[in-house]
């Protein structure tokens, strides 16, 4: 099944790094207006497309791509997303309960999302988890969370394991760390990163 991608979504990132040239995810063409990335959008949503529904979401929740600003639609959508399997979205849905985005604070809930995120492979959401247990006195698991936060290339939690555990298990995850950034820095997401501008 042919999957949308941020890169295909969103022609004006791209304008400043390679204009007018294909989506460096999906080798399409990208579009030239708002109006065409939502069309765009909307019709991987009609095929249960959960990137399709976390990105509405995301849009929805900001106000781009000339969409207004709604929180409890974003929230909507990004239960949607999550029920289709998008562990971003599931991310986003443990933020929304967090932060009461679209919702009512519930910290049950946000921690439910985090673990589904977590489970799915989502470094921040496992960073989060790990900042859940910290605060909670649960140290020994915080720090296994940031440890898997740190191996799947996300450098907060790199920095955090330095902050509060410099052993010599930290530097196995050092070089697991580095080891998955220099694995994964291919010549395609580094035009997506300046693209996007991670």
């Amino acid at each position: 099944m042919e999957r949308l991608d941020k890169g295909s979504l969103d022609r004006g990132s791209f304008k400043t790094a390679a204009a007018k040239t294909d989506c460096p995810f999906c080798r399409e063409p990208c579009h030239d207006t708002d109006e065409e990335g939502i069309i765009k959008i909307k019709k991987r949503m009609e095929v249960n497309d959960g990137a399709a529904f976390h990105m509405m979401a995301f849009n929805s929740l900001n106000g781009t791509m000339s969409l207004p600003q709604d929180t409890k639609k974003s929230f909507e959508l990004w239960v949607r997303a999550t029920e289709l399997g998008s562990v971003d979205a599931a991310n986003s849905l443990s933020l929304s309960y967090m932060h009461g985005r679209g919702v009512d604070r519930d910290f049950g809930k946000a921690k439910h999302y985090m673990q589904v995120a977590a489970m799915g492979g989502h470094p921040g959401a496992r960073y989060n988890l790990g900042h859940f247990e910290e605060e909670s006195g649960n140290m020994e698991r915080a720090l296994k969370h940031y440890m898997i936060a740190a191996r799947s290339g996300l450098d907060q939690a790199m920095k955090k394991l330095y902050q509060v555990n410099p052993t010599d298990e930290l530097v196995q995850t050092l070089k697991a760390h580095f080891d998955y950034k220099k694995e994964v820095n291919t010549p395609q997401r580094a035009r997506a990163a300046a693209a996007f501008g991670t």
